[in-house]
């Protein structure tokens, strides 16, 4: 069974994010969580960074719970089989929508723009999945809104 999404632009650069993110997370990324630590509308930009430091300490312990290692940036990787499928689906399914993206953004191939991992053709790392995602950008005929 296929399914079809139409979105905008700024729901599929969350949807990139959201799901390099998961990918992240269940790599063993922990730290990435702490880089999305939201500022309280009373805090301090200085007890910001302290908390914020906070939480990076406690992912660190929580990641050395979950993956077992105690070096910073250390994680399973996309191919490792320790770590679930929906990884690598989610990671498939950012980078077909990361080089949709960047080729709607950056219509020029032969720009700088080509030698940059945005452009790479995406490549299958799910072990479950036979087809990557398909995503284009939907062209307007002029004068439609």
């Amino acid at each position: 069974m296929d399914f079809q999404l139409q979105m905008t632009i700024k729901q599929a650069q969350v949807l990139n994010e959201s799901v390099e993110f998961f990918s992240r997370i269940l790599m063993g990324q922990l730290e990435e969580v702490a880089e999305h630590t939201p500022r309280l509308s009373d805090e301090s930009f200085d007890d910001w960074l302290v908390r914020r430091d906070k939480v990076r300490y406690l992912l660190k312990e929580a990641k050395e719970i979950y993956t077992g290692f105690y070096h910073p940036g250390t994680n399973f990787g996309i191919h490792s089989p320790r770590i679930s499928d929906s990884a690598r689906v989610a990671f498939d399914l950012h980078q077909v929508v990361r080089q949709c993206l960047h080729r709607s953004e950056n219509p020029n191939p032969q720009g700088m723009a080509r030698w940059s991992t945005w452009n790479d053709d995406p490549m299958r790392t799910s072990t479950t999945e036979t087809t990557l995602a398909k995503m284009s950008k939907i062209i307007q005929p002029k004068g439609v809104l």
